[in-house]
C-alpha cells in the first residue's frame, strides 16, 4: 500500500505490457496553444508507445478532401486523405499508438465509429490564454482554428451509438504546475 499522498505505481511483466499495446490508440484531442505539444512529448518520452504528431492536419489542409483553403495553392494528394491517414495509424503494431491532433482537424471523420476507435482525452486551457497565445504565433487564424473547446467536436456523436465510449480530460493549468501528477 502506498504511504499517503504517493501514487501506487504497479509494475507490470512482459506478456502483460503486449497485452496492453493491443489497447485502443491514446488520442488527445486540442486546440492550437493549449499546451498539448508539452503532454505529446510526456509520450514521446517513453519507448512504450508509436506516437502520431498532428496526422490528420494533412488530410485537414492538403488531402483531396480538405476542409480548408489556407493552403489552396498546394495540390492536394490523395495520400493525405482522411481515411488513408486513418488507416496508417490503425494498422497493427509493436507499440500502442498515442495520437495528438487539432479536433478541428478530425472533424472530417468524427462519427460513432471513428470515436469508438480511440480512447479519447481532451486539453482544457482557458480560452483567455490559448487566443492571445495564438494571436502571438498566427495572427491570421481562422475561426475554425481558433475553437477554443475541442470537445464539443466530439459532443455531436450520441453515446448510445458508440460501445464503450468513455472521454477523459486534461486541464492545462494543473498539467503545466506538475505533469507528472496529471498524467498518472
Amino acid at each position: 500500500m502506498a504511504e499517503s499522498g504517493q501514487k501506487l505505481r504497479v509494475r507490470t511483466g512482459e506478456s502483460e505490457r503486449h497485452a496492453l499495446r493491443q489497447d485502443k490508440p491514446i488520442a488527445l484531442w486540442a486546440v492550437p496553444r493549449s499546451i498539448s505539444t508539452a503532454v505529446d512529448m510526456v509520450f514521446v518520452e517513453r519507448d512504450d508507445f508509436e506516437i502520431f504528431h498532428e496526422p490528420f492536419s494533412a488530410s485537414y489542409y492538403y488531402s483531396e478532401e480538405r476542409l480548408s483553403d489556407r493552403y489552396s495553392d498546394v495540390e492536394p494528394k490523395a495520400e493525405y486523405n482522411y481515411q488513408n491517414v486513418l488507416a496508417n495509424m490503425l494498422e497493427p503494431r509493436e507499440k500502442r499508438v498515442f495520437v495528438k491532433d487539432m479536433a478541428y482537424h478530425a472533424e472530417g471523420l468524427i462519427g460513432p465509429e471513428f470515436v469508438s476507435r480511440f480512447a479519447n482525452t481532451f486539453i482544457i486551457r482557458d480560452p483567455k490564454y490559448v487566443i492571445s497565445s495564438l494571436y502571438r504565433m498566427w495572427p491570421d487564424f481562422t475561426f475554425e482554428e481558433q475553437a477554443t473547446a475541442p470537445e464539443e467536436k466530439f459532443t455531436k456523436v450520441p453515446s448510445s451509438k458508440v460501445e464503450g465510449l468513455s472521454f477523459s480530460r486534461i486541464s492545462a493549468t494543473p498539467f503545466r504546475q506538475d505533469p507528472i501528477c496529471t498524467i498518472e
